[in-house]
């Protein structure tokens, strides 16, 4: 081709000036393009380097390692061997052998990789390592007792030169006592950086500690008889260790009739490896739901004021109001239809996840496709199709990232197995999730069959699994639920679900409730139900006071229970349910708190000893707890409130760190949100992820409305007393009083009754006041005769409240009798 040239004669030359070559492109980027490469020369280095380079060099790491342990301990003339050995010994002492075991395990973990195991050793932890071999040589040498150390270094003894030349300037100043302190400190700091243990392990450590030692105590104790004040306790050791006293889920199984519904009519079938489906019939059920409810409801009626009498009075026998027939109908909850995944994209996504393991020389075979309402679970076997060659399920792990890449899954979840099987699944997420409607879950023929069954006091409906079968628990067997995730995930969802489901089915004189809600907004839909004790509790300070009143109405139903000889509620019961029973059987209680985070920041002490107390004992006396938390962190979530709630929902979480305070292991940061929960209960292996029911603020509107209109009726026909403040009012006046007087009073109360005795210098001190205000106190509570009179010469005075008995109640009592 010739090559066009422009020159002064050329026509267009002369009349346009042609402006001198540009810098091109490349001219620009190089510059820009050669400090890259030199920061990545040792990328590109390790990325030339052969692919069996880690293995030679960890064979031949090993092999030395051994070689080592050998020239060490064996004696041996070869020249090398000899060299070797010495020079570890002098240079290192009797820590010789900790470097041939490094070296030995530096091999090892180069290899560990090709078996398939992974693990990460960042710069802070082999560094923490490094400053934990180095302080053992420095021991090593303060442990010896001649005092010529530099010799026994010479002689490659202790530390070896290395441990001499730490310890000296140590021992030369501090001494060895003082020097060995300094080297175990660091040992165990650095121990614990290179373990990869934060604060709230090692505060989970010391509170089961604890929890340990507080059962072996107890456990010495049971042979000695129990103390006046100690009733209740002894009920509770006997409960405990009852056969019966275990918990359990139970699992919904649909009957073959009652499968999952959706607007296709389809359900997965269990049995082939494609996506099969079937025709089925949903489960209908009237809008007599009460139908359900056994016979003998009618006959445990209660008087619904009854447990707000005084937490010391035994209640009496009055008419029974008639509220077996006034259960809420089906209809005042919506249904929905669930949406299930095309035949076509199930059988698409398991051909993908084969060919992308396939892809990575993992031979696998999809076995069976399992649909839920937001997840679809694809059983994967870790070995070829005729069992020739097994793979390591590890090595499917590894590569999650690449399915959900292949999948264009927002997340993906790998159960490594699935429990109870011989398979591991792949939850992938549905691209348009299904509404689990709680009304759809509450009518399934299942659920019903566990009701009229009387087999669970208090069965609450959870949700549907990745199955698509529901799944429901006895609330009194868990026997309390901690629920904890990010905001927005379906905590406050969940709460109102509970509580709608048991107003559903259990009418006010068999099922009371107590609702506090920090949160100000999430329980207030449900006041002025006639299941109420009182109404729903908003103020921190106040919501302290209603867990003190629960702790007391505890101890007086243990009262009841011990003077009964019973050794549970439903024993209690069985023995008042004929109509003529002279007294009325105890109705179930059940204490709901959304978000216990603000309680535990205001007044951390007080709400965990509450938890605490209640979720020890109030099992047996038919009161259980649901607590709820958007901080799930181990400063709300404590050790003792774990160790007490064994039944736990997580939601979606940030993290894997998250996920560990909740349910002690990672998972719930791949949740995906919008109700989707893991549920392990205190008898599972492992949790169990379900999506949970859906009710709106219409349907809880509506049932709270029928309850509410139930009651109006009932009071005008004069069956019912007009609505009580709340039991625990009382004690909270008294409280108010006491701070009123003085803020501190209340707190040097409780001082003066657990310690026995009361002083103003013990409350000076203890509470840090000046002795005016201290002087003041003292005299505030020899007015309310709490404490008795000066008996000079600087002595304690005696206090005058009776062990075991409530120092608020016992204020109250006095200040009444004042009055009169």
């Amino acid at each position: 081709m010739e090559e066009t040239t422009l020159d002064s004669q050329h026509p267009i030359a002369s009349d346009v000036d042609i402006a001198p070559p540009t810098a091109t492109a490349r001219d620009i980027i190089k510059p820009l393009d050669e400090p890259a490469r030199e920061f990545d020369f040792w990328e590109d280095l390790r990325e030339s380097l052969p692919p069996w380079i880690n293995e030679v060099v960890g064979f031949a790491l090993i092999v030395f390692g051994i070689l080592s342990f050998v020239s060490l301990y064996v004696a041996s003339d070869a020249l090398v061997a000899v060299t070797w050995a010495d020079m570890l010994n002098s240079l290192f002492g009797d820590g010789a052998i900790l470097i041939a075991g490094m070296i030995f395990a530096l091999g090892l973990a180069l290899w560990l990789p090709k078996a398939g195991v992974r693990f990460q050793l960042s710069v802070a932890r082999l560094l923490a390592l490094e400053v934990v071999f180095l302080c053992i040589l420095a021991v090593l040498h303060l442990l010896q007792s001649d005092s010529e150390l530099r010799a026994l270094a010479r002689a490659g003894q202790g530390g070896g030169m290395i441990g001499w030349g730490l310890s000296y300037p140590f021992f030369w100043i501090l001494g060895q006592r003082a020097a060995l302190a300094v080297f175990a400190t660091l040992i165990a700091v650095c121990a614990i950086i290179a373990s990869g243990l934060r604060q709230r392990h090692i505060a989970a450590l010391f509170s089961r500690f604890g929890i340990r030692l507080k059962l072996f105590s107890e456990s010495t104790r049971q042979a000695t008889p129990p103390a006046p004040n100690s009733e209740a306790q002894s009920l509770y050791r006997r409960l405990a260790e009852s056969p019966g006293y275990r918990t359990q889920i139970m699992r919904i199984r649909p009957n073959p009739r009652s499968a999952l519904p959706d607007n296709n009519g389809i359900r997965r079938d269990a049995g082939s490896s494609s996506a099969a489906v079937e025709r089925i019939r949903p489960a209908t059920v009237g809008n007599d739901m009460p139908a359900a409810q056994d016979d003998k409801s009618s006959e445990s009626v209660a008087n619904p004021t009854e447990i707000e009498a005084s937490s010391g009075d035994r209640p009496g026998s009055t008419e029974r109001p008639q509220w077996n027939r006034s259960l809420p109908p089906a209809d005042s909850l919506t249904a929905a239809d669930m949406v299930m995944p095309d035949e076509a994209e199930i059988n698409h996504n398991a051909t993908l996840i084969q060919n992308t393991l396939l892809e990575f020389d993992l031979e696998t075979t999809v076995i069976d496709v399992q649909v839920g309402p937001t997840v679809t679970r694809y059983a994967l076997q870790p070995h070829k199709a005729d069992g020739s060659d097994r793979i390591r399920m590890s090595k499917i792990a590894a590569y999650a990232k690449d399915l959900s890449l292949a999948l264009a899954a927002k997340r993906l979840r790998l159960e490594t197995p699935v429990p109870g099987t011989n398979y591991m699944g792949i939850e992938v997420p549905n691209r348009e999730p299904a509404l689990v409607a709680l009304r759809n879950v509450m009518e399934s023929e299942s659920y019903l069959a566990l009701k009229q069954g009387e087999r669970a006091p208090l069965l609450i409906p959870l949700g549907r699994n990745v199955t698509g079968e529901p799944v429901a628990a006895d609330l009194s067997e868990m026997p309390h639920l901690l629920i904890a995730g990010a905001t927005g995930s379906g905590k406050s969802v969940c709460m109102a679900a509970l509580a709608t489901a048991l107003l559903m089915q259990y009418t006010p004189d068999r099922l009371r409730l107590v609702m506090l809600d920090p949160k100000m907004v999430e329980l207030s839909r449900f006041d002025g139900l006639p299941h109420l004790l009182g109404p729903v509790e908003i103020e921190p300070d106040r919501i302290i006071g209603v867990l003190a009143w629960c702790t007391r109405e505890m101890e007086r139903r243990y009262k009841l229970l011990e003077a009964d000889g019973a050794r549970n509620i439903k024993m209690y019961n069985e023995k008042r349910q004929s109509p003529g029973a002279a007294e009325s059987p105890l109705p179930y209680v059940v204490i709901l708190i959304d978000e216990i985070g603000d309680l535990m920041l205001r007044n951390a002490d007080d709400t965990e000893r509450a938890i605490t107390r209640l979720a020890q004992m109030a099992r047996a006396v038919g009161m259980h707890m649901v607590i709820a938390t958007q901080r799930p962190s181990v400063d709300v979530i404590t050790g003792l409130i774990k160790a007490n709630f064994p039944s736990r929902i997580a939601f979606s979480v940030a993290s894997g760190g998250d996920s560990r305070v909740i349910i002690d292991r990672p998972g719930a940061e791949d949740l995906l949100g919008s109700g989707d929960l893991l549920y392990l209960s205190a008898d599972a292996a492992a949790p169990e992820r379900i999506q949970g029911c859906f009710v709106s603020e219409e349907d809880s509107r509506a049932v709270v409305a029928h309850w509410r209109g139930e009651y109006d009726k009932q009071a005008e026909a004069g069956n019912l007393p007009p609505k009580l403040v709340g039991p625990w009012e009382r004690s909270l006046q008294e409280r108010k009083f006491l701070a009123d007087t003085d803020p501190m009073l209340e707190d040097a109360l409780k001082l003066v009754v657990e310690a026995g005795e009361a002083s103003a210098s013990l409350i000076q001190r203890r509470l840090g006041l000046g002795y005016p205000r201290a002087a003041r106190i003292m005299d505030l509570l020899e007015e309310l005769g709490v404490v008795g009179e000066d008996t000079g010469g600087g002595r304690s005075r005696r206090v005058i409240i009776p062990p075991g008995q409530d120092p608020l109640e016992y204020v109250r009592q006095r200040r009444n009798s004042g009055r009169a």
